[in-house]
């Protein structure tokens, strides 16, 4: 009995210095990792002492753990003067909103850097442009998830790219904007009606088009010269938008003394109207032209309403205009045509006629 009780006692031990021993060892091996961990860090934190660019360990909510010594040549911050900051707090409004959420940080995925561009605010209040770095890791003392960021100051490098842009943008706008009138040239409102007439097929809407031109136009640029030509040419483009009534509504020059005006969404008796004040607004002007019947310089106007869900080519669209503002110019000028097509089998055609004011 005594001697089962012996071995029983000495197996016990044995497993309890088992257990011992791969305790220390495994306490060992993270001791040792933790050093190494330890190790690497401290090599990191020297090197980035070392560094012209921006180091710093963050927490998952922004606050700053370590910032290397070179911010304050980059921002004008000392380490000190952020101790009671986020991150967060230097980035410009605008580009905050674009990053992510402080909750979403703990969501990257460890290792896989994030690049960044973005504004930071300078001690001295100028916002400097920085791109920036951050890996996700684990912090070597809390064992908590970090975030590592190394940024530099890119502020010379977007000043080009945004100068770039913007003239970029400066010679697309250039490209489909009509030297003399300031207004869309033909290129760009052909495009623009194929967009808002696919627009109006698919979510079944009417939409108008009517052709604006100026009534003997050769015989006041003859008389007059071509730079009174222009100021007429000029003056009928800016009342045609005066009478336009919603920022959807589009114009442009379609060629020479010719314009063409899209009405997005716009019923019969809208088309009308618009067309009629265009009519009145340029007849009001009181542009002189001795060698016009009405002495003054006038437009006339073809229009064509398109019902929902009529599907005709664009070549086909603008024909029936040019026809209106063609019978529009052999009726006597100065005066408005309509034609109001039907969905169906083959479009029907109704004529409107409206003569100085007057509709028939």
């Amino acid at each position: 009995m005594m001697i089962a009780a012996i071995a029983i006692l000495l197996g016990a031990l044995v497993v309890l210095v088992g257990l011992f021993l791969r305790e220390r060892k495994r306490t060992r091996e993270l001791l040792l990792r933790h050093q190494a961990l330890r190790a690497h860090f401290d090599l990191y934190e020297t090197i980035a002492h070392q560094s012209s660019d921006i180091v710093a360990l963050t927490t998952a909510t922004g606050h700053w753990q370590f910032v290397s010594p070179s911010i304050e040549n980059v921002l004008g911050w000392t380490p000190d003067d952020l101790k009671d900051r986020r991150w967060q707090d230097l980035v410009h409004p605008d580009d905050l909103m674009l990053l992510r959420s402080d909750d979403d940080t703990t969501a990257m995925a460890p290792n896989v850097p994030v690049i960044h561009e973005n504004r930071f605010k300078h001690k001295d209040g100028q916002w400097i442009w920085m791109e920036s770095y951050t890996t996700q890791v684990m912090h070597p003392s809390t064992g908590q998830p970090s975030l590592l960021s190394k940024a530099r100051d890119i502020t010379q490098r977007k000043t080009v790219e945004i100068a770039q842009a913007l003239a970029n943008a400066k010679l697309a706008e250039q490209a489909s904007i009509d030297s003399l009138t300031g207004l869309f040239n033909r290129r760009h409102l052909l495009m623009a009606f194929d967009r808002e007439y696919s627009r109006a097929l698919r979510t079944s809407r009417p939409i108008c088009l009517l052709l604006v031109d100026a009534d003997h136009f050769k015989p006041l640029n003859d008389h007059y010269g071509h730079q009174a030509g222009d100021l007429c040419l000029t003056r009928i483009s800016d009342q045609i938008m005066r009478s336009l009534l919603r920022p959807g509504d589009l114009v442009g020059r379609y060629g020479g003394e010719e314009f063409i005006v899209l009405l997005p969404e716009t019923d019969a008796a809208g088309m009308l109207h618009v067309a009629e004040k265009i009519r009145r607004n340029v007849e009001d002007l009181k542009h002189e032209h001795i060698l016009s019947p009405f002495k003054v310089a006038t437009v006339s106007v073809g229009a064509v309403y398109i019902p929902a869900g009529l599907r005709e080519d664009r070549e086909t669209l603008i024909g029936y205009a040019d026809e209106a503002l063609y019978q529009a110019k052999r009726l006597g000028r100065n005066r408005v045509i309509c034609r109001y097509l039907e969905n169906g089998p083959l479009p029907r055609e109704h004529v409107a006629l409206s003569a100085h004011g007057k509709h028939r």
